[in-house]
This record gives C-alpha cells, sequence and structure tokens, in this order.
C-alpha cells in the first residue's frame, strides 16, 4: 500500500532520494578521472561535486536527507501512543544532529581530545574522531535494543541494515582511507576511490533509514493503528 506520508508517497521516495546520490556520485567520479588525467585547471565547475570537499553537493544532500528523517521520526512520534514513542523523538533529535554534523563537521572537533586521550594514534585511527564514535555507537545502539525488539521485524531489519551501511561508510572506510594515507599519501587514485565509496555508503544507509520510517508510518496508517 504505497500511502502518503509528509506528501511523499513510499515508491517515490526512492527515486526522489537515489536519484540525486546516483548523479552526485557519477559527477564526483567524473571530476577525479578529469583531475587524474587533465589536472585542476578548469576543475572550478566540478568543485562542488568533491565527495571530499566542504560545502559540495554530497554534503548538502546528506544534510538535507539527515533532516527529512528527522522530520519523519518527528511526525511517528507525534503519531505514536506507546511507550516507544520517546525513542522517535530521541531519533528525531539525533537525526536533526547529524544534519547539522554534515553541514559544519562537528564530528571533526572530537579529533583533538580524542588524540589526546588515546596518545596519538596512528593507522586505522589516524581519524582521531572515530576513538569517539565507536563507544558512543555502541551504547547507542544497546539503548535501542528494546526498541528494535519491539517493532515490526520488517521495520527493524531496515533500521538495522540502514545503520550497518552508513556505519560502513562513516567509520569502517574512514578508518581505511586513515590506513592508507598515513602509510601511503601518494597513492591518490586508492584515496578518492575510499572517499567515494565512503561517501556513497553513507548517504545509501540515510537514503534507506528515511525509506524505512516513511514505509513504518505509511503502513501503520493503512492498519489504522498507532502500535509500535
Amino acid at each position: 500500500m504505497d500511502g502518503t506520508v509528509a506528501g511523499l508517497r513510499t515508491g517515490r521516495l526512492y527515486g526522489f532520494l537515489f536519484i540525486p546520490i546516483f548523479f552526485l556520485v557519477l559527477l564526483g567520479i567524473l571530476r577525479n578521472i578529469y583531475i587524474y588525467n587533465f589536472g585542476t585547471r578548469g576543475i572550478g565547475p566540478l568543485n562542488w561535486a568533491d565527495v571530499a570537499g566542504e560545502a559540495t553537493g554530497v554534503m548538502w544532500w546528506s544534510s538535507l536527507m539527515w533532516g527529512l528523517a528527522a522530520l519523519l521520526c518527528l511526525l511517528e512520534f507525534d503519531r505514536n501512543t506507546t511507550r516507544l514513542r520517546s525513542y522517535w523523538l530521541a531519533i528525531s533529535i539525533g537525526s536533526l544532529l547529524l544534519s547539522l554534523d554534515e553541514s559544519v563537521q562537528i564530528h571533526e572537533r572530537f579529533s583533538a581530545p580524542a588524540g589526546w586521550l588515546f596518545n596519538n594514534p596512528g593507522g586505522f585511527f589516524a581519524a582521531w574522531w572515530v576513538l569517539a564514535a565507536i563507544p558512543i555507537v555502541a551504547i547507542c545502539f544497546i539503548l535501542l535494543i528494546p526498541f528494535l525488539l519491539a517493532l515490526p521485524r520488517k521495520t527493524a531489519t531496515g533500521l538495522i541494515m540502514a545503520g550497518a551501511i552508513f556505519l560502513l561508510g562513516a567509520v569502517g572506510f574512514e578508518m581505511v582511507f586513515a590506513r592508507v594515507i598515513t602509510s601511503d599519501p601518494d597513492a591518490t587514485t586508492m584515496l578518492w576511490t575510499l572517499m567515494t565509496i565512503e561517501e556513497t555508503l553513507e548517504m545509501i544507509g540515510i537514503a534507506l533509514f528515511c525509506i524505512t520510517v516513511h514505509g513504518h508510518i505509511n503502513r501503520q496508517q493503512q492498519a489504522g493503528t498507532s502500535q509500535s
């Protein structure tokens, strides 16, 4: 049943989220190919397609998708009358913070204190903010276990998959990128490839999160219930 939530049908949400992702990644790849063959001369118009830069299309689209995720979770919080509504509010706030983080890179502020605390490790942990992220993610997952167990299986599975894909990119490939750049900073092609995969996985994870929450609200509305 393809109902409407937040003015969007679940079926159309796939295209709304994934078509921009496809073109952003494609343009990023074309930009890297151009630089590899011709250098940075005349690259100006494509700088916004840089997957690793600031104020880029990838960054803004990720921020907008997290904003949509926050809105959808807030709608479920407002609709839900069960004990789970507080979880939906917390996830909405978390999504809003992640939207802000995409814009101003808040997580980078954790690098200096985490590096100091863990004696400036290199290799996979050269991106020091990862050292702060891993325990935070672990704690959040533990706190969300009762929430996930209480959700319909389809919703819980979708949320877990979305989170796993996002973390594989945001943390997993970030660690691999850190390892490569500290051992061979001139491996430009490898670094571009890793960064592209990282950002692609992050955007796919966010998109699947939005689709899962949207679909959950739609199914609950169609069933005429506020449960879960």
